[in-house]
């Protein structure tokens, strides 16, 4: 009999990140970049959603209505837990793919998002979740699909299987999983580090196998561990995704819309001579060593017409979510660092300056004045949002709607932050997405609602929870031993945070 698990590592949680690509509101800008024409998201599901934090936080920030699977029932329960104190009627499940798709009370979806579970699951599992978007996405709908792809990973493909050999055949079973993985990830290390000819062959392998090292047990249990681990090239996606009648829609990546700095003129020309979808995309990921992706699919892609796109920008409200200090001035693409135009961002971050929300259409007419055209803003506003250094807005009937949602979520969010850094996320009815919450931020947050005013008094909140804790804080690579110095530290931080965070966290929806 076949293992509930099915070859998947259940010994350990899956991570508690999040992930913005599966936000439905970020369809908008994304697909009228790519000039196609996005769909309207009333319902939507996320397939293996782990702890489910994005899940609850996307049920929490949209106005849709949000399903969802996941195999691990410890992880359901975590979810549930989350959804039952946002106060959403997401409904989430313990079934396998293979039930997921004989399930007769589920609707059909405008959105369907799938973070990393291509690269994990077996071929047989693959095949059920085909089955499911062929019989579930509406007409027009989506799906969102992140994977770990070739040939980015091809070297690591060894190195994974040495881990792995070691793990099964060199670690004891009575041994805990994470004490595995440390002695297999340190074994790979120093194998590596004494071949040569793989390293001339392989650059770069004992760095990254160094840099995985210092990853939580949790991610590399996941991400190395589990029995299937495929990286798959684009083609072998395409063949999948043209099965179930999709067709390639783009990136969810908005600095992937942008090839000036990804691709040199040469590699350029290649791609502008190669029209064929497969073949493009191929071209594309061995020009950036392509080692994970984050696709669009769509079940009938319409083409935007100009006239329609400049009336959808020209609609469309933004917030810059960056102190002056902050202010970046490069991007990064797979050319490496490119330097934002003074004359195009300076004047951008100017207009947007104090943390309030400015429409798109009022933009173009006042930088216009500055010989910044109504292309290269569009253009800003995405890189831009890539970073959610400029976030986009959602309308203000659905931030209205969703608020008292986030609200709830928030406030638990800060409840779990008293006894843990698991979470260091809130959700913002504003844009529609999670936003970074460290835990400190999130103590603050907390005492704040409970009533307490000032940065003295966030401090002495935060230093009660750590102190019945046990737990304290390190500066200057010294720990901070005494009450006074704690406190101290805490209120520099409690008043850098209102000075710098609450700000934008305010601006946000968040506080």
């Amino acid at each position: 009999m076949t293992s509930w698990s099915d070859g998947y590592v259940t010994d350990v949680g899956y991570t508690t990140g999040y992930y913005k690509e599966l936000a439905p509101h970020r369809l908008g800008l994304g697909f009228l970049s790519l000039g196609l024409i996005p769909p309207q998201v009333q319902t939507a599901c996320e397939l293996g959603f782990g702890q489910g934090v994005s899940l609850a936080i996307h049920a929490a920030t949209s106005s849709a209505q949000w399903w969802g699977t996941d195999f691990n029932p410890e992880q359901v329960a975590f979810a549930q837990d989350l959804i039952t104190n946002s106060g959403t009627n997401a409904h989430v499940y313990n079934d396998a793919f293979e039930d997921f798709v004989h399930r007769r009370d589920l609707p059909n979806f405008d959105f369907i998002a799938l973070h990393g579970i291509w690269s994990w699951v077996s071929d047989a599992n693959r095949k059920h979740i085909v089955r499911f978007i062929d019989q579930h996405l509406n007409v027009g709908g989506v799906v969102y699909a992140s994977y770990n792809t070739l040939p980015g990973w091809a070297s690591m493909l060894t190195v994974r299987e040495l881990m792995q050999t070691h793990a099964r055949r060199e670690g004891i079973a009575s041994e805990s999983i994470q004490h595995r993985i440390e002695n297999a990830v340190n074994f790979a290390t120093k194998i590596f580090d004494q071949s040569e000819r793989w390293n001339k062959a392989n650059p770069g392998t004992v760095e990254r196998l160094q840099r995985v090292a210092k990853s939580q047990s949790a991610y590399l249990a996941h991400e190395y561990f589990n029995r299937d681990w495929q990286p798959m090239h684009f083609g072998q996606i395409h063949e999948l995704m043209e099965s179930a009648r999709l067709s390639y829609a783009g990136s969810a990546h908005y600095v992937d819309h942008c090839d000036m700095i990804n691709f040199t003129p040469e590699q350029l020309g290649q791609l502008a001579s190669c029209s064929d979808t497969v073949l493009n995309q191929t071209l594309r990921d061995i020009f950036t060593n392509q080692g994970f992706r984050r696709d669009y699919w769509i079940k009938g892609k319409r083409k935007a017409t100009p006239l329609a796109t400049q009336d959808w920008w020209r609609a469309q409200n933004v917030l810059l979510t960056a102190n002056t200090n902050a202010l970046p001035s490069t991007i990064d693409g797979a050319l490496g660092a490119s330097s934002l135009v003074d004359t195009v961002y300076q004047p951008l971050f100017e207009a947007l300056s104090g943390f309030t929300i400015r429409n798109v259409g009022k933009l173009e007419t006042e930088l216009a004045t500055k010989g910044i055209a109504a292309g290269q803003l569009r253009q800003a506003i995405l890189l831009l949002a890539a970073s959610q250094t400029i976030i986009h807005v959602q309308p203000e009937q659905v931030i209205a709607q969703v608020t008292p949602k986030t609200q709830r979520l928030n406030a638990y969010f800060q409840h779990l932050a008293r006894d843990s850094n698991n979470i260091s996320y809130a959700a913002s009815p504003v844009s529609g997405q999670g936003v970074e919450v460290p835990r400190m931020q999130q103590l603050f947050l907390g005492a704040r609602a409970s009533g307490r005013s000032t940065p003295t008094d966030w401090a002495l909140y935060a230093w009660e929870v750590m102190n019945a804790q046990h737990q304290r804080l390190t500066k200057d690579g010294r720990t901070l031993e005494t009450p006074s110095d704690m406190i101290a530290e805490l209120t520099l931080r409690a008043n850098d945070f209102a000075n710098n965070d609450l700000p934008i966290l305010c601006a946000l929806g968040i506080a």
